[in-house]
């Protein structure tokens, strides 16, 4: 958690991080901080960066398999290319945006994207559907408050689910899963994932959070 109002955007990251600081100190014995996953939405999804170099630049996590998921992040702080370009190329790193959100800009997820130093990096498109009749909107609450449990479980959990048999449990197979997950199904399967690997704005999109905000510290790169 971190302070909604009165609060820096360095403030709100100094207790994002303490938050896991504490964690890792209270239940240490029972986490295996060689092994970690790094994942967050909208303002969390932003700050990933910065914590997860905390956690594997800093601290040294994941020396076994480390993760990186962002899903429709907001602004980037304390978040240079520099430090972007620190972390192992081990490190898989994954972003994911949904054709109807309003809110956040897909620009901030393509700009963690392109400067990702990873070997291995996804980025995920969730589209809307109509399957049977009833409408999947892909939208900026996919992950947490979209109603419908088949979005989250095709759109979030799945590729998720992959990506950390990948990254963390060595399972070589998760690779090709998450290259065959991202076809498009037919005969009425609903798979709503598409992979870019040359992500480009959503042409359409007007977002309460742009790009170009005077907000986005990362607006000049």
């Amino acid at each position: 958690s971190y302070p909604a109002l009165g609060a820096t955007m360095d403030q709100r990251y100094d207790d994002l991080w303490a938050g896991f600081q504490a964690a890792a100190v209270r239940y240490g014995d029972r986490l295996d901080l060689t092994r970690v996953a790094f994942v967050g939405h909208s303002f969390g999804g932003g700050a990933i960066p910065a914590m997860a170099r905390h956690g594997i630049v800093e601290q040294h996590w994941g020396s076994r398999g480390a993760l990186l998921l962002e899903l429709a992040p907001w602004y980037s702080y304390q978040t240079t290319d520099a430090r972007l370009g620190a972390f192992p190329r081990s490190v898989v790193q994954a972003q994911e945006v949904y054709d109807r959100d309003e809110r956040n800009d897909w620009r901030m997820a393509i700009d963690l994207y392109d400067h990702a130093n990873a070997a291995n990096r996804y980025f995920f498109v969730v589209h809307a559907a109509t399957v049977s009749g009833c409408t999947l909107t892909a939208d900026h609450s996919t992950p947490g408050r979209n109603v419908s449990l088949r979005q989250k479980q095709y759109g979030v959990f799945r590729p998720f689910d992959a990506l950390a048999d990948y990254a963390l449990g060595g399972v070589p197979a998760a690779g090709d899963s998450l290259a065959a997950m991202a076809r498009r199904a037919s005969g009425g399967v609903y798979d709503p994932l598409r992979l870019e690997t040359q992500p480009a704005p959503n042409s359409t999109g007007k977002y309460e959070s742009p790009w170009s905000s005077r907000q986005n510290p990362r607006a000049g790169h």
